[in-house]
């Protein structure tokens, strides 16, 4: 903002180009005047001068106001000390509500935080980042006893306090200030993970960030509440297993409980209710620093959406003591089988062992709790696939594809829907590389070799299964998980996608069961057969829980994520909503918000982001003239429940990072650090006084001139 200086040179310039305007002419009777001549110039040249220098230093000094000039060095003691611009970040996570000697840490907090604020001056600002709460950080702001009165009532959340976002924060906030002077306070207790990003990386970029010198580094003080207590026990995890959740089908249900504290925990109860009543009752003995897995099973008898509590008992830090977990009910899960081999007068068809497999009672005629409806054509009665009605399906030996069918099935697999395809002696190996792997392009995740290189292969065993995932998770606990079948004829592919992953594995080194996730979708190659004709899998006890397993891994695809984590968005895409204007959330607090309409090709497409606050948020909406609510829950972080506090060798490779002071929670220290090193007086307001001042002289000045 210096170069305004030059602008002072625009009246000397006016001054020059008004004076060329003028031309001296004789004139007879001047030569009466010939004496006071010389007297009369003379006194006009001063006065002139004298109005051109204060025009030219009234603009010098708007200059210089804008530039903000700072009082420094020894001229300091003829002013008073220069503004401070302070961000106090406020630790208002899970931990500080830990009691001790009587008194929480989220009080001692809030009490160093007034009490800073105390100590800062009049002109000063202050603003405060509430770390791990669901609150926006506050601008800064002049009036120092209404910031006072907002974090007083700061309370305790259940997020995580990151004291690098904290900074970050704080580093904006100090950018829309102008004071020379920056102060950050860190009010927290000594939970290590805080402090977890803190490290080489960002310590660097902080230091970068101050570099160019266009403003100070700001002072950093860590103000840390409380003592070092880190006995608590939580639930750290709740989830269902293998979903979807069936009417009237178990659900497994896993809850894991961790004692994060260095002394023994005993008869610890745990239960899980639905809210009407309890589903589900332990007791617990943890060593110190262990945790221990629970698992259950449970049904539901109507669809729909269902919250579950597990919770324990006799914790001194109660927002870990309980955990919900949102899970959808949903009616059996509707499969279209296309049967390559269903002609009529066969014993056995293609598709009988999965009818069996997928749907027991209706295979037998009965009526009873069946996973999964079964509808089976041949692929003379192809219909297109619509994931919305048919969310899993299955082409079992089907010999080939037309040009149509493959991009009906591409659509299908990238809108979210599942796809099994499996081997079988009708399968033409060069249709599907053509239209379905297209070198790699398509949604298949090999290419295949031709079915008749298969006629003299040596039958194989199952020697490798990737257990991590979820298709295979009814094989835990086994002592043998890997099944003793007769795998007797599988056609060889040939991995050219990087993103296909073998699920298992034979004897030969060959995959026999790939998946590729596609879009939304998920596509499974079986290499072999379905049926009996070319292995033994039906006829084993693994092949019920496989197949069951596989289309309710894929029917999950689906599902709308019930449980996310705190900031994750709540997504739902819902066809036929009746709704007027933008549908309704209720939050966790009780309030109301409107959810974004996203235009989607298959479905209307709901989706909210503000998920600051942890706990449940319901969707009632009217969909085909029928009331329906879903329930969704943000969990809170678990890294909270962790007290284990930090080093002093972990507090001083932070310190050498970040330069920091620690202070003790006493009105002394505070008044001796806060403001400690205010940088000289900002003069903008005297010169802007100063302007006007002289604006004023000057006017009262040229009339006078003018007068004589």
């Amino acid at each position: 903002m210096l170069t305004g200086l030059a602008g002072a040179a625009v009246p000397l310039v006016l001054h020059l180009l008004a004076r060329s305007r003028y031309r001296s002419v004789d004139w007879g009777a001047m030569m009466f005047l010939a004496g006071t001549q010389q007297r009369q110039r003379q006194s006009a040249r001063l006065r002139q001068w004298l109005l051109l220098a204060m025009r030219m230093l009234i603009v010098a000094l708007v200059a210089l106001a804008m530039a903000r000039p700072v009082l420094r060095g020894w001229w300091r003691a003829a002013a008073p000390s220069g503004h401070v611009d302070a961000v106090i970040l406020l630790d208002t996570s899970a931990s500080m509500v830990m009691v001790e000697n009587g008194t929480s840490r989220m009080d001692l907090a809030r009490r160093a935080a007034v009490s800073v604020i105390a100590q800062l001056q009049r002109g000063d600002q202050v603003a405060i980042v509430p770390m791990g709460s669901s609150r926006e950080a506050t601008a800064l702001s002049s009036d120092l006893q209404q910031v006072a009165q907002d974090a007083a009532t700061l309370t305790p959340e259940d997020g995580k306090a990151d004291i690098a976002a904290g900074l970050a924060a704080a580093a904006e906030i100090l950018e829309t200030g102008n004071s020379q002077n920056r102060e950050i306070y860190i009010i927290s207790d000594h939970q290590a993970v805080n402090w977890d990003s803190v490290n080489d990386a960002f310590g660097a970029g902080w230091r970068r960030r101050w570099e160019d010198g266009a403003a100070p580094a700001p002072r950093i003080l860590l103000l840390p509440m409380g003592g070092e207590d880190r006995a608590n026990a939580g639930v750290e995890a709740f989830v269902a297993q293998g979903l979807p959740a069936v009417i009237r089908q178990p659900v497994e249900l896993e809850i894991r409980v961790r004692n994060y504290g260095a002394e023994p925990v005993s008869d610890l109860p745990v239960t899980i209710n639905d809210g009407a009543k309890e589903l589900y009752r332990n007791t617990i003995n943890l060593p110190g620093a262990s945790a221990t897995v629970l698992r259950t099973a449970v049904s539901f008898e109507s669809v729909g959406c269902r919250v579950l509590t597990a919770e324990i008992k006799g914790d001194g830090m109660p927002f870990d003591d309980r955990r919900d977990l949102a899970v959808l009910v949903a009616p059996p899960v509707e499969v279209l089988v296309v049967s390559g081999d269903e002609r009529e007068g066969l014993w056995r068809k293609e598709s009988d062992f999965l009818q069996l497999a997928l749907a027991p009672w209706a295979s037998a005629g009965e009526k009873g709790p069946d996973p999964v409806k079964v509808t089976v054509i041949s692929p003379l009665k192809w219909q297109r696939p619509d994931p919305r009605k048919y969310p899993v399906l299955i082409l079992a030996n089907v010999a080939s594809v037309s040009d149509e069918q493959a991009r009906e099935l591409e659509q299908y697999v990238y809108s979210g829907g599942g796809l099994i395809v499996t081997a079988g002696n009708l399968v033409q190996s060069n249709n599907y590389n053509a239209l379905l792997y297209r070198d790699g392009s398509g949604i298949l995740p090999a290419w295949l070799w031709d079915s008749m290189s298969t006629q003299a292969m040596t039958p194989q065993r199952i020697i490798g299964i990737e257990l991590g995932h979820p298709i295979f998770r009814f094989l835990r606990g086994r002592p043998d998980p890997v099944p003793t079948v007769n795998i007797a004829r599988h056609l060889p592919v040939v991995l050219g996608k990087p993103e296909a992953r073998t699920l298992m594995t034979l004897g030969n080194g060959e995959p026999l069961l790939l998946e590729r996730t596609v879009g939304r979708g998920h596509v499974l190659l079986l290499t072999s057969s379905i049926d009996a004709d070319w292995n033994s899998l039906p006829l084993s006890g693994f092949y019920l829980p496989l197949v069951q397993s596989m289309v309710k891994y894929l029917a999950a695809a689906q599902l709308p994520e019930m449980n996310m984590a705190r900031g994750q968005p709540i997504v739902l895409s819902v066809d036929g909503i009746a709704e007027e204007g933008k549908p309704k959330i209720t939050r966790p607090d009780g309030t109301e918000d409107d959810m974004e309409i996203v235009p989607s090709t298959l479905s209307g497409e709901l989706r909210y982001e503000k998920t600051r606050q942890t706990g449940r948020y319901s969707v009632d909406l009217n969909v085909g003239g029928t009331k329906r609510q879903w329930t969704f829950v943000v969990q809170p972080a678990t890294e909270e429940s962790n007290l284990e506090s930090y080093t002093d060798a972990q507090l001083q490779q932070w310190r050498k990072l970040l330069g920091f002071e620690v202070l003790d929670l006493n009105a002394e220290s505070l008044a001796g650090a806060v403001g400690a090193e205010r940088k000289g007086r900002e003069l903008w307001l005297w010169l802007i006084v100063a302007a006007l001042g002289l604006c004023g002289v000057e006017l009262w000045f040229a009339r006078r001139c003018s007068a004589e």
